[in-house]
Order: structure tokens, then C-alpha cells, then sequence
């Protein structure tokens, strides 16, 4: 669940904040304001006092998108049901007439279930370091109880190419800086640990999202990661294709804003 809305102090996703009505000279005011932009030929009213600015979609929107699926392994016989756990920041910023947004995956985890040791796969911070993206789109206005435009996410990383199978040692990168071909996903199985090299291809798409109020979006989020093992140290399992798939076609999402630039290292100790 979001806990913050700052860098300190909690707040549920279900969490409703109201404001009491407004009396005395606030009414009065907004009955005077309200006078002067009916009746335009009495009194002009200042700029953009009759027209508020519309919702700010800049700074940070956090999520954490939790949803039951399915992970393997290469040459696994078995395909372990899971709980797919990502903290999600999107970045927001306007850069001429685009809006532009970054999107990094802070926290991820795949608990098997029932038995959470029936194979356990680490996303350490250097691999996670690697799992972003960025996308833009033309500035629009928004409006709170509409539509809002998200891009659809493509995040590319331990390969130079979208591999399910079908890449040669030729195709990864050392994304994650650590000497090793692909990004490093300690796996373990049973008694069996190993060190998988790979690459992973994530789509998130998010673009069926309201701006509920001027702090808050929901709706469904899409998400699928599949990639390659290109080889495990020791060699306890050959190189093959790897998935982590929801068992669902879409996930609720509600997502928060903060303003700024909140980094990962923050938006991840916002979420337990």
C-alpha cells in the first residue's frame, strides 16, 4: 500500500481526505468571484480567476501493483504460482510541448505460493538499477474525473534485443555492471542455488487510467516480463527462456502523486 504522500508519514490507499465547507468571508468571497464571472460587464475578474489551472500532472506518481501469476525457470518441469509484487515510480515532466514519462520498477519480488522456498529468485538493486524506461507524448490537458494519457512501457534490459529463446551470446549485455553477460537474477531450487545470467523484456501499460482527484490515479494496469538464461553458475541448469506472467490480464492500480523527483530509494522504503 502507499504510505506517503511526502517523505514521511503514512497514508492508506483507501484514504479519503475532505474539506470542510467553506463560511463566512471565504463563501462570501467565492459568491463575489462567482457575481464577477457571470456578469462580466459589472467588474472584469483577475486572470484565470474564473478558469482555474487545470491538474498539475508533473512530479512522481508511486504504486505498488500486486497481482497472483506464474514464474519459471528454464528446463523447470514445474511452473510455480507466485505473487508478483512491484513497486512502480512514473516521473512526469514537461519538456516543450511534450510530456515526458519515466517510469522505473523500484522493488520486485515473486514469492511462490504456497511454499515461498519452492524457487526463489533475487532482484537485487543493480539488476533493478536496469528496469526503466522512457516515453513521451504530446501535452494535453487534463481534467479530474477523465481520461488521462499514460505511454505504454517497453523495458529492454540484459540484451540488445528482445530474446525468448532465440539469442546467442553475441545478443547480452552486461547491463548491471557486474562482469557476467545479462543481468544476474540469483536463483534458488529446492537445495540448488545458482547464478542466472539473462536478459528480460517488461511491458507495463497503464492506459486505462482516470485522474480520480488532482493527487490520484486509477485503473488497470497490463504487465508481462519473459526473457532468456543464457547460462547459470555452476551449470546446474542449461540456458533457456524464462517468464514471470500474471495469471490476470490487468491489475487494479491507484497511484499517488509526490512533487518533485522522487528517486527509487525513496519510493522503495515507502512500501513494505
Amino acid at each position: 500500500m502507499p504510505k506517503s504522500l511526502g517523505t514521511g508519514g503514512n497514508i492508506r490507499m483507501n484514504q479519503v481526505v475532505t474539506r470542510g465547507r467553506p463560511s463566512g468571508p471565504r463563501k462570501l468571497g467565492r459568491l463575489r468571484l462567482g457575481i464577477l464571472c457571470s456578469f462580466t460587464l459589472l467588474a472584469a475578474p483577475a486572470p484565470n480567476a474564473c478558469d482555474p489551472a487545470p491538474p498539475d500532472m508533473t512530479g512522481t506518481w508511486v504504486t505498488k501493483l500486486v497481482t497472483p501469476g506464474n514464474i519459471s525457470l528454464p528446463n523447470i518441469p514445474l511452473t510455480a504460482t507466485a505473487n508478483i509484487e512491484a513497486v512502480i515510480r512514473l516521473h512526469i515532466s514537461q519538456s516543450g510541448g511534450n510530456f515526458v514519462h519515466k517510469l522505473e520498477i523500484c522493488k520486485l519480488a515473486t514469492p511462490t505460493t504456497p511454499d515461498p522456498n519452492a524457487l526463489r529468485v533475487t532482484y537485487s538493486p543493480a539488476m533493478l538499477a536496469t528496469m526503466g524506461a522512457t516515453a513521451s507524448i504530446p501535452v494535453y490537458t487534463p481534467t479530474v474525473g477523465g481520461p488521462i494519457t499514460i505511454p505504454q512501457f517497453v523495458i529492454q534490459t540484459g540484451s540488445n534485443k528482445v530474446c525468448s529463446g532465440s539469442c546467442v551470446a553475441s545478443d547480452f549485455v552486461d547491463s548491471d555492471g557486474d562482469g557476467q553477460p545479462g543481468v544476474t537474477l540469483p536463483a534458488s531450487v529446492g537445495i540448488f542455488t545458482v547464478q542466472a545470467y539473462g536478459a528480460l523484456t517488461t511491458t507495463i501499460n497503464l492506459s486505462s487510467s482516470t485522474l480520480t482527484d488532482a493527487q490520484t490515479i486509477t485503473g488497470n494496469a497490463a504487465f508481462s516480463t519473459a526473457g532468456q538464461v543464457l547460462r547459470t553458475n555452476p551449470e546446474l541448469l542449461p540456458g533457456g527462456p524464462i517468464q514471470v506472467q500474471p495469471s490476470t490480464p490487468t491489475t487494479p492500480v491507484t497511484a499517488k502523486r509526490l512533487a518533485g523527483d522522487v528517486p527509487c530509494s525513496t519510493v522503495a522504503g515507502m512500501f513494505p
